[in-house]
């Protein structure tokens, strides 16, 4: 008995009255889409469209246009490289370039419960307000059901809240639109960016961006996620290579599996690395809270 043939292999058959004009990359890629970013992703996002350079070439690297649900924005932007190197394993070569995110509010339900879908940096309605999820813990008291305990930041006057919701709750999720900017200039508190599409210039305070602001370096192209016209947070890349300039000596019989040691970057933030990391060293850090993840390959 011969082995099943995978999904993907049927697709020059199955989609060619449905796909219409698009390529047959995007319709193997469609078709295997759950196997190739996992069940998980899968849910959350959406496929759009593959834009080649202007040459019809097939081995010219592709922009991927990935719907993805607004709640979920932020999380799937910072598995964008993951994704990028299992498409690009799926097709043989590097067809990927790079993948656009277009935030959906139709890909899940727009209500959904508190406790699975808040994550730092969603954008929700609550009282007719904006807020930003700061911080999201799931607590299960000795008695009664779980609850969600979030620290919510008010994005227009920028206070900010701890509210209790139960895990049955249901939130409104905003719809926010993700747009590149390049960093510029900074001016005291003040940075300015420009748009990649349309060149205009934003400037925004430093608060929008957070502790992250340290991490800016000119050109940094970054996103921003944008609610009528206006934007509501600034998101860098997930890690950025840094020069550490200070760090404390190695203690002896210290270990990298042991501790960490205190050490000082090249913009001033201070991180925690392993004992062989000295002054000197290219390190990787993780832009979203500062922490050391591995030594520079370059």
């Amino acid at each position: 008995m011969s082995k099943p043939r995978p999904l993907s292999d049927l697709v020059p058959g199955l989609t060619k009255d449905i796909l219409g004009k698009k390529s047959l990359l995007f319709g193997k890629m469609l078709a295997d889409w759950p196997h190739i970013a996992g069940a998980e992703i899968a849910a959350k996002t959406v496929p759009l469209e593959l834009k080649f350079a202007k040459k019809n070439n097939q081995q010219n690297q592709a922009l991927l246009h990935l719907a993805v649900d607004s709640a979920y924005a932020l999380e799937i932007s910072y598995q964008k490289s993951l994704l990028i190197e299992r498409l690009n394993m799926f097709f043989g070569y590097p067809a990927i370039k790079d993948i656009k995110i277009v935030q959906q509010s139709d890909i899940m339900s727009s209500k959904s419960p508190v406790a699975n879908t808040l994550r730092r940096g969603m954008i929700i309605e609550h009282n007719s307000k904006l807020w930003m999820v700061v911080e999201n813990e799931l607590r299960s008291p000795g008695k009664g059901a779980a609850v969600a305990q979030v620290i919510m930041k008010d994005i227009v006057a920028g206070n900010k809240m701890d509210i209790r919701f139960a895990t049955q709750d249901m939130v409104e999720r905003a719809i926010v639109e993700e747009q590149e900017f390049q960093f510029l200039y900074a001016s005291g508190d003040e940075y300015t960016f420009m748009n990649q599409q349309s060149y205009e210039q934003m400037t925004v305070n430093r608060e929008l961006i957070g502790d992250a602001a340290a991490f800016l370096q000119d050109g940094m192209i970054v996103k921003a996620q944008m609610h009528e016209g206006k934007p509501l947070s600034i998101l860098l890349p997930e890690t950025v290579t840094m020069e550490i300039v200070e760090s404390d000596p190695v203690v002896k019989g210290q270990t990298a599996s042991s501790s960490y040691k205190p050490a000082k970057l090249e913009n001033g933030v201070r991180i925690m690395v392993p004992p062989h990391i000295g002054s000197g060293t290219r390190v990787v850090v993780r832009t979203i809270d500062s922490t050391y993840v591995e030594r520079a390959k370059d």
